[in-house]
């Protein structure tokens, strides 16, 4: 395992070394949602060991784009997760991809952050399950941090059609509470 850290942490900064490390998976398969990586990486025993977790989807299809970025809390189950992953063709719905596992060019979960929190990803008017998500230590989602400025819509949003005239657009939106993280409810506008 030592070796595979020393090949993790190439090129990176002395201050990421043994800390924690942001990973992709890439080639997954483009039916899988957050969820479901979010699952598998749980499934294979990292449960805590992730605190950030972002599945880049289609906002027009909700199919994503086929990889994830995952930030591992230490170096050691970057590696484990690597390791794991690597190679990776187990999937829970049809597809002969096979995952591989690279760092990837933004480290940590701070970093993370404020990369998307601006981003039109985080509109109000995206769906939940399209967002990234911070999770602590028991695999509980937290209230993602509000922008710095406002933040843009996307070009163009996932709409699901209802019945032959009408659109469907499902928002979930997550209110903190005392002594709970977050409070998730759902708003359904048809237009």
């Amino acid at each position: 395992l030592a070796f595979m850290v020393n090949f993790l942490t190439s090129g990176l900064p002395d201050s990421t070394v043994g800390g924690e490390l942001t990973i992709v998976l890439q080639a997954l398969p483009k039916a899988y949602t957050r969820d479901m990586v979010e699952d598998m990486l749980v499934n294979n025993g990292f449960l805590g060991h992730f605190n950030f977790l972002y599945l880049p989807c289609d906002f027009v299809t909700g199919s994503s784009f086929g990889y994830a970025f995952v930030n591992m809390v230490t170096a050691q189950k970057a590696t484990e997760c690597f390791l794991r992953f690597n190679g990776f063709n187990s999937w829970v719905v049809h597809s002969d991809r096979v995952c591989e596992v690279v760092l990837a060019t933004t480290q940590g979960v701070c970093e993370n952050i404020e990369r998307y929190r601006n981003s039109p990803v985080m509109h109000h008017h995206v769906p939940e399950s399209l967002k990234p998500v911070i999770l602590n230590d028991n695999g509980l989602h937290l209230v993602f941090p509000p922008p710095t400025k406002k933040v843009k819509a996307p070009k163009k949003l996932y709409k699901q059609p209802v019945g032959n005239a009408e659109y469907e657009l499902k928002v979930l939106t997550t209110t903190p509470s005392v002594g709970h993280p977050g409070l998730v409810t759902k708003q359904v506008f048809r237009f």
